[in-house]
């Protein structure tokens, strides 16, 4: 009895500590692309979560979630933010913004996302450029 209790409780740990590993996977598995940045779609920066799923981009802004297809994104420009100027060839900068242009409620809108790691950025641009060139 003694064995089966030490066997039930190394079960129950082992499912513990695997079980959140498993519920953190990455959506690679599910063939979506999801990445951390700062996102603001007013003034305010905060914490999201941008994804690219197969004909949609995902992006939760601090003040609601948006949900585009490649023919609502209307522009993407790339700043690096310390200077506030376009980016056209990716080299050492500070942090990185997308600015976004799509049409929302026949507006045009305009949310950045912003990236501290130039790694994270340059994978976030390819991702966004295969994403608009299927529309």
């Amino acid at each position: 009895m003694r064995a089966f209790k030490m066997f039930s409780y190394a079960a129950a740990t082992i499912a513990c500590i695997q079980f959140p590993l498993f519920a953190n996977m990455p959506d690679s598995a599910t063939e979506t692309f999801k990445i951390e940045a700062l996102c603001s779609i007013s003034n305010a920066y905060a914490t999201c979560h941008p994804q690219i799923r197969h004909d949609r981009l995902i992006i939760n802004f601090p003040s609601e979630l948006v949900v585009l297809s490649p023919e609502e994104v209307l522009d993407v420009k790339i700043y690096d933010s310390t200077r506030r100027e376009i980016i056209r060839v990716f080299q050492r900068v500070g942090d990185i913004d997308f600015a976004i242009s799509f049409n929302k409620d026949n507006e045009v809108w305009t949310g950045f996302v912003r990236f501290k790691n130039n790694r994270s950025a340059r994978i976030f641009k390819a991702q966004i450029n295969a994403f608009k060139s299927q529309n």
